[in-house]
């Protein structure tokens, strides 16, 4: 009985090589080429807004961050061309590590990659919700809808319908998975075309020029913006190394997917060959156009708004407005710890004391501090401070805008109370704000409007009461600037669904990797044996792809924000950390494997059809491994990473204790699976001693 059962766990997997080199070329650019790179270049620079002219040779941070990591992922990338060419079987990374390493890491490293690549997934379907918001509007998108897709669970809701469509299409099979990438690929690779046309052709005229169109505010505003909100101030804190230190959380998180072919080598033709190739294809392409964009990018959106005697401009601006954040006055946060111990009848809103604690400060001491209405951005916040310090400095010339805003938000209350409505606490805030900044400007001795560069008091105004309009920190935002800048008003259509498509386009390859890797785990017997099935007539482990598909429902709430963005894991700054170290993980343990394959399996090793010598293997080995490990370091220990160092509380922990559990997750899983085999009579040893069949 015994003997069945070890002769069931090792029979054919029933998996059929039936894609060729050019589709697995294009599910490693799907996998890596989606959400991270429309959008990493401004999170870093947001997180890190160093002076621009710091810049080591030129360099934005993130694109010597692209060219680090792209070195290292090139040597990973020939690491895995030597380890899928010898053992081209589904499942990728888990047989190497289990077979050449050890059977418990070779575990514990995929099931963390699995939650890596199953959570990202959830996160890509939401993402694709996000684009539509984002960049609706400028497509002529209602903005009834357009408030419907940013509702938390709409936006869930819809992702998760998204999830089971393409959910629906693997468990079809990976030749019907691979068509359908053949269509989402191309079609936005052609729009690509158009971008980098765009962002080559971009100049300060016609970058300014689209700004104004689009946002009705000069480009220099935004600037000023964030430099009063403390961008410029927090950028000489961190200088150019550690803004790329910092950066290296974003790229990596870009470059996760590179090696998703081998994955899936169970299921590519003549595997041996075409697997090297199409990774090596796949992965220089990859660099290349990460780093070409991200300059291309970044040359024409800092060609603009560099106030005089400042080192930052549109660029830096708006992925600061977008992601970057402000820190808390130690007066206010003193005000706030004393509202806290106050009984709960006495005690105050945080929003009202912050309201009055900045009241106070424009009232009594003249002084504009940041203070926020109905939670809102950055964007609005900065630019609101901005537009109340220039109108109290230019004085007289500024009344008469200011008295137009003051009525207008009369007039709203006004119709309010008409309409029997509550009394919208925003707009009473806001009008009491506008009366105090009028109060002020009347007193003041007043400069020549013509001072205020890029601004006039009717902008002004607007601003002080509306903010300033939000520019996406997304490569399409800026594209769409240039376009408009050229007289290409209507771009932002074909921009939509470029985004939407290179988003989507992700999420094939993510159902494909991590539900192989479930299968290679249960076809070990590490898992439920009902994960290894395989139908029939698709060809396709359909419990794998439901499995995935339950898991990945963790990423989309977290990137949906349905327990707040302040949510310890399940949110999504903590799951971008989570999942960018949980990749470096499983490649820095992928790269230790080659280090070994020649030593530990050296028969195999000596038939391998791509290889270099013995010794070159092993060296290029170490340097992944080096390079993979240097990276997770980075993560684990910076402050946008795990922040190991910095951990002052059990919360600040939080990304780090949900990694910690899910390894000793893994380790319980694999000695109850092992544990469950020994009484079975099934002998492991001889198991993760055999490659498995086909």
């Amino acid at each position: 009985m015994a003997e069945e059962h070890k002769l069931f766990t090792r029979k054919a997997t029933g998996l059929v090589r039936s894609i060729g080199i050019s589709t697995a070329v294009i599910l490693a650019l799907c996998n890596v080429v989606g959400l991270g790179w429309q959008k990493k270049i401004f999170q870093a620079a947001g997180w890190a807004p160093i002076g621009e002219s710091t810049y080591f040779l030129g360099m934005h941070p993130i694109v010597m961050a692209f060219l680090l990591a792209g070195i290292i992922i090139l040597i990973s990338v020939y690491c895995f061309a030597v380890l899928s060419a010898a053992m081209p079987k589904s499942g990728g990374g888990y047989i190497f590590i289990s077979r050449i390493l050890s059977p418990r890491l070779g575990f514990v490293a995929t099931w963390l990659q699995f939650w890596a690549v199953a959570v990202s997934y959830g996160i890509i379907a939401v993402a694709v919700v996000e684009v539509i918001f984002i960049f609706g509007k400028r497509a002529g998108i209602s903005e009834g809808v357009i408030a419907f897709l940013q509702m938390p669970w709409a936006m869930f809701a819809i992702g998760a319908g998204i999830m089971f469509l393409f959910s629906l299409i693997a468990s079809f099979g990976i030749k019907q998975t691979g068509r359908l990438l053949h269509v989402i690929f191309w079609v936005p690779v052609a729009v690509l075309v158009v971008v980098y046309i765009l962002f080559i052709t971009a100049t300060p005229e016609s970058m300014e020029k689209g700004v104004i169109a689009i946002y009705e505010h000069a480009p220099v505003v935004y600037t000023k913006a964030a430099i009063t909100v403390g961008m410029a101030d927090i950028g000489k804190t961190i200088g150019y190394w550690g803004a790329v230190g910092t950066a290296i959380l974003a790229a990596y998180w870009a470059f996760i997917g590179y090696a998703s072919a081998t994955f899936v080598a169970g299921e590519v033709k003549e595997a041996h060959k075409s697997l090297p190739k199409a990774l090596f294809i796949s992965g220089i392409a990859i660099v290349i156009l990460y780093m070409s964009i991200s300059t291309l990018l970044a040359r024409a959106g800092m060609m603009v708004g560099k106030p005089e005697g400042a080192d930052h401009s549109l660029m830096s601006s708006v992925a600061f407005l977008n992601y970057g954040k402000v820190s808390q006055d130690p007066e206010l946060a003193k005000l706030r710890e004393e509202n806290s111990k106050l009984p709960k009848k006495t005690r105050l809103k945080a929003a009202e004391v912050e309201f009055t604690w900045a009241q106070d400060k424009l009232t009594k001491e003249n002084k504009v501090v940041l203070f926020s209405l109905g939670g809102e951005s950055l964007f609005t916040q900065s630019g609101r401070k901005l537009a109340e310090e220039e109108l109290i400095r230019i004085g007289q010339a500024g009344l008469g805008a200011l008295d137009s805003s003051i009525a207008e938000v009369n007039a709203a209350i006004a119709k309010d109370k008409k309409e029997g409505n509550e009394e919208d606490v925003v707009k009473t805030r806001k009008l009491a704000r506008l009366r105090a900044v009028r109060g002020k400007a009347a007193a003041a001795p007043g400069a020549p409007a013509e001072e205020v560069e890029g601004m006039d008091p009717e902008s002004l105004a607007a601003m002080a009461q509306k903010g300033l309009p939000t520019i996406g920190g997304w490569m399409p935002c800026i594209a769409d600037i240039q376009a408009t800048g050229i007289g290409i008003d209507w771009l932002m259509i074909v921009l939509l669904i470029f985004a939407a498509l290179w988003v989507a386009n992700d999420i094939p390859p993510f159902i494909l990797t991590s539900s192989r890797m479930i299968f290679a785990m249960a076809f070990d017997g590490m898992l439920p044996k009902t994960l290894a099935r395989v139908n029939a007539k698709w060809h396709s482990p359909i419990n794998a792809v439901i499995f995935v598909s339950l898991v990945s429902v963790l990423g989309a709430a977290a990137e949906a924000n349905i327990f707040g963005k302040s949510f310890p894991v399940i949110s999504s700054g903590g799951v971008l950390t989570n999942t960018a170290i949980w990749d470096a993980i499983f490649f820095t343990f992928c790269a230790l494997a080659c280090v070994f394959f020649p030593i530990r399996k050296a028969g195999i090793f000596e038939k391998s059809p791509f290889r270099a010598s013995k010794s070159t293997v092993m060296l290029l080995g170490i340097l992944a491994t080096a390079g993979n490990g240097i990276l997770l370091l980075v993560m684990a220990l910076g402050k946008n990473g795990w922040n190991l160092l910095g951990l002052k509380s059990i919360s600040d922990a939080g990304t780090f204790i949900f990694s910690v559990c899910l390894i000793v997750a893994g380790l319980l899983i694999y000695q109850y699976f092992s544990s469950s085999s020994k009484r079975t009579g099934v002998e492991l040893t001889t198991i993760f001693t055999e490659i498995p069949p086909d």
